[in-house]
């Protein structure tokens, strides 16, 4: 996902379209990486979309996303970072939150509407 201004607010139609603040819209393509290494966020925020595309009953911990969602050279972000971009991928309607008894967060991604 290409978004210049790196700004991750609102989207709809997913995957189709990305709204990221002053009126600019970015479209999103099936192929959702990162050119050049850039923005952490940006690599980590691509990469668990394109899992998502791929992977119609992604769900799992921030762990789990870590370890499994991400490829391998960006396995050693730190979870912060990670946590962080899921939730703004809930906020966007990407992925649902839930929270069991135990304090354990999983993140699973929404049906395609």
């Amino acid at each position: 996902m290409h978004c210049k201004s790196g700004l991750f607010l609102f989207c709809k139609n997913w995957p189709v379209t990305c709204s990221v603040g002053f009126g600019e819209t970015q479209h999103l393509s099936m192929e959702t990486g990162v050119e050049g290494g850039g923005d952490v966020s940006a690599r980590v925020r691509a990469a668990i979309l394109d899992y998502l595309v791929h992977n119609d009953d992604a769900a799992d911990t921030v762990r789990g996303v870590m370890n499994w969602w991400l490829p391998p050279e960006d396995r050693g972000i730190d979870s912060e970072t990670v946590e962080r971009v899921l939730e703004e991928l809930a906020a966007g309607g990407f992925v649902s939150v839930t929270r069991l008894a135990d304090g354990t967060v999983f993140y699973r991604r929404l049906a395609k509407s």
